[in-house]
């Protein structure tokens, strides 16, 4: 029997009859309206939110919401040190409440002692009212590489919706332009020196963890697969596969990870910017950033065409919340 909302300030009075309205006309179920009012909790737009269910007359029920809005805008920090990219700082600008309509926008820079970027991203999770969900990143940098150094600009724009509860299937397009400013490397293993990038793919994942910010159960797989063109030719296939599972023991959480990626190159000189790179603390920690695989006769990383890492890890707790 519809929706009533008290509390609103800059959030548009509709933005909560919207999100609820696909249980509109359908067999009051907790479990549904529960699954949409976490989702509500997890936007960050709200400092408490409360639902009433109402009983009427005759067999429906009317959603009665009293709410107090979050604050909207974000002011934040970096600052840190790490083995590869060396000393780090930068700052993030966001908006949660965008226009009123629930929809955030930020612009995050960061300095290190091998990149300086920028980045503008904009995030619509219920695109035109509907349930898909919009992703679109701007952004810009200059990095140094072992062997050599580039300036990138880019967007990529990602479309997806959930269909079950643990599925999700989505596509994106993507363009960059590339150039490499400094090398090392001689031409003939760096591939194109200037070169304009687009891909459109597709993306899947299957997510049955407890927690997705942090997990103590369950598993995830997610897979990409996309074809690209270079300067308006084609330029390769590119698959991509994930699979982590985390599994309690006892007090400890013992968790088990496997990756891979191929590409199958319809280009003779592949540029060294799409190649795959292995070692490092996000990969295999026993190697520096991009140690294990090939390299010239000066000891460059020059990444491949195939790459598998395999990871397990047990955390265990020391006292209080340090683990």
């Amino acid at each position: 029997d519809g929706i009533t909302v008290k509390g609103t300030d800059r959030l548009r009075a509709d933005f909560l009859p919207k999100r609820f309205a696909h249980l509109q006309g359908e067999r009051y179920d907790p479990v549904k309206l529960d699954e949409t009012f976490r989702e509500m909790l997890r936007s960050g737009l709200f400092e408490t939110l409360r639902v009433t269910p109402t009983p009427v007359a005759g067999d429906e029920v009317r959603l009665d919401f009293t709410v107090s809005e979050a604050k909207a805008k974000e002011l934040g920090f970096t600052l840190g040190y790490g083995t590869y990219e060396g000393a780090v700082a930068g700052f993030r600008l966001g908006d949660r409440d965008l226009f009123g309509r629930g929809r955030p926008l930020s612009f995050f820079a960061q300095y290190t002692q091998r990149e300086i970027s920028g980045e503008f991203l904009y995030l619509d999770p219920w695109l035109f009212d509907t349930r898909f969900a919009l992703r679109t990143r701007l952004y810009s940098q200059t990095r140094t590489e072992e062997g050599y150094a580039k300036n990138e600009l880019g967007f990529r724009t990602d479309l997806s919706r959930k269909l079950l509860p643990h599925l999700e299937l989505g596509a994106f397009i993507e363009s960059r332009y590339v150039t490499i400013t400094d090398s090392t490397i001689v031409a003939a293993d760096l591939g194109p020196l200037s070169y304009t990038l687009q891909s459109i793919g597709l993306t899947q994942s299957t997510d049955y963890r407890n927690d997705p910010i942090n997990p103590a159960r369950g598993f995830i797989v997610t897979s990409a697969f996309d074809i690209a063109q270079l300067d308006s030719q084609p330029a390769f296939l590119r698959g991509t596969l994930r699979f982590s599972w985390y599994l309690p023991v006892g007090p400890c959480l013992l968790a088990f990870g496997a990756r891979a990626g191929y590409i199958a190159s319809l280009l003779d000189d592949l540029p060294i910017d799409v190649r795959f790179f292995n070692g490092g603390g996000a990969t295999v920690r026993s190697f520096v950033e991009r140690e294990l695989g090939p390299h010239d006769r000066l000891g460059n990383p020059l990444g491949g065409e195939f790459s598998t890492t395999f990871n397990a890890e047990l955390t265990f707790p020391l006292s209080g919340g340090l683990q």
